[in-house]
């Protein structure tokens, strides 16, 4: 069956996932080169289980955008990305717990990850189009 997608619209969902997963490496390449201030941030965070936290955030931002950007699995892994950002997103981002000083910066940080989360619910209902694994 046809989507009755062009190879514009594919070309778009490549450079969407492109632009979406290229977000998360960066953080995850930092988080465990200091593998230790990760595992403290994450019992800073009150994050269960810390260790296995830190190890599940490096997973995520470095394994999973990796497989976004080739289209492998990519509905069910924009789920996982989903769910990940939001736990995140909850537990760093708390700007109505903070004081007035800090809770800026937090707030915007909140509202920007709730945008991600718009795009990875995005991809994962659209699929990754033809230029991808998945090739959907």
């Amino acid at each position: 069956m046809k989507s009755g997608r062009g190879w514009a619209d594919d070309a778009g969902l490549l450079i969407g996932r492109v632009l979406l997963a290229a977000l998360y490496p960066p953080f995850g390449l930092l988080k465990l080169e200091n593998w230790p201030r990760t595992v403290d941030m994450m019992r800073s965070l009150h994050a269960p289980v810390p260790l296995a936290a830190s190890a599940v955030a490096i997973t995520c931002e470095t394994v999973l955008p990796l497989l976004i950007i080739i289209g492998f699995r990519t509905r069910l892994i924009c789920l996982v990305m989903i769910l990940y950002t939001a736990f995140a997103t909850y537990l760093a981002h708390r700007f109505w717990m903070m004081p007035a000083s800090e809770a800026m910066e937090a707030e915007i940080n909140f509202f920007k990850n709730v945008a991600i989360i718009g795009g990875f619910l995005v991809l994962a209902v659209s699929g990754p189009g033809r230029f991808s694994v998945d090739r959907s």
